[in-house]
């Protein structure tokens, strides 16, 4: 499957926004990118949707651990605890971000 770039996905996004709303002004804008991109625009979308949020919080949940991965998964485990609902909350809202793009055929 051919993949999509930034600048695409986010024109990609934009139309299916459009579109979707069944009329030419758009009740709900969902903006769907990559963190890094610069959004433009005088209106507040509803949504943004980080197609890279899950991989950023994997690389926080991962900096620093031992090859060993016996030894990386306590503390794995224990990042996870620490983050409590929080970071739950910021799992749970990437990863249904990409799974509410992938739905569109955006991601």
């Amino acid at each position: 499957m051919p993949t999509l770039s930034c600048s695409r996905r986010s024109a990609l996004a934009l139309l299916v926004g459009i579109v979707c709303s069944g009329a030419a002004a758009a009740q709900e804008v969902w903006v769907i990118t990559e963190s890094g991109q610069p959004m433009q625009g005088t209106h507040k979308p509803a949504r943004v949707i980080e197609l890279d949020a899950p991989q950023r919080i994997e690389a926080e949940l991962t900096t620093g651990l031992p090859g060993d991965p016996q030894k990386a998964a306590p503390i794995v485990r224990q990042r996870l605890k620490d983050g409590g609902a929080s970071l739950q909350q910021r799992m749970q809202t990437a990863y249904q971000g990409v799974t509410d793009a992938w739905d569109l055929g955006v991601a």
